[in-house]
């Protein structure tokens, strides 16, 4: 849908000509279309930011982020995958390796709680909620912050925290501490 809207942003006035099976280079225009979704749905400073934080809160950077920071873009994961890969933020591969090794996205979204999300309603993001949730059980706020953070009453905050935590115990120990910014071959 993005390409097709930089399309109509950009080129609405202009004749343009497709040509099926043509074996010449592709025209500015489409190269420009093709380059803006990621951009525009992933933008360079607001996903280096994110992408930071997460990094800085875990010192590394997971499967479960990775999910999390695509459900909050609205993109698939491998699509952000390889967005991370350009900004040289993750090692390339990293998309082949995690499919290599198994990874099932849509499992793994179910596991914690992604795809139910939008029928829980949930007035905060999901990894919002994650990381009040690390806060309330290690003793850094109570239950009523808790709730207070997540702008339920307390019955509804207990409920909560323990889909939260049920959700962050369901992906294997592997693939939860697996730190995709480091490529197998050389440790980092």
């Amino acid at each position: 849908m993005a390409h097709g809207y930089l399309h109509f942003l950009a080129h609405r006035y202009k004749p343009v000509i497709d040509y099926e099976n043509q074996c010449q280079r592709m025209p500015i225009s489409e190269q420009l279309a093709e380059a803006f979704p990621k951009y525009f749905l992933m933008p360079t400073s607001s996903l280096l930011k994110q992408f930071n934080d997460m990094y800085q809160t875990h010192g590394k950077f997971t499967p479960t982020n990775l999910l999390t920071l695509a459900h909050y873009y609205g993109v698939s994961v491998q699509a952000l995958t390889y967005r991370l890969e350009e900004m040289k933020l993750m090692p390339s591969g990293t998309w082949k390796r995690l499919k290599n090794r198994g990874f099932k996205v849509r499992k793994a979204q179910q596991e914690i709680g992604l795809k139910d999300r939008e029928s829980r309603n949930d007035l905060t993001p999901i990894h919002y909620q994650h990381l009040a949730i690390e806060a309330f059980d290690q003793g850094l706020i109570t239950e009523g912050r808790f709730g207070n953070f997540l702008r339920v009453d307390r019955l509804e905050a207990r409920r909560i925290a323990e889909i939260l935590r049920e959700s962050s115990s369901g992906m294997t120990e592997e693939n939860r501490n697996l730190d995709l910014c480091k490529s197998e071959e050389n440790g980092r």
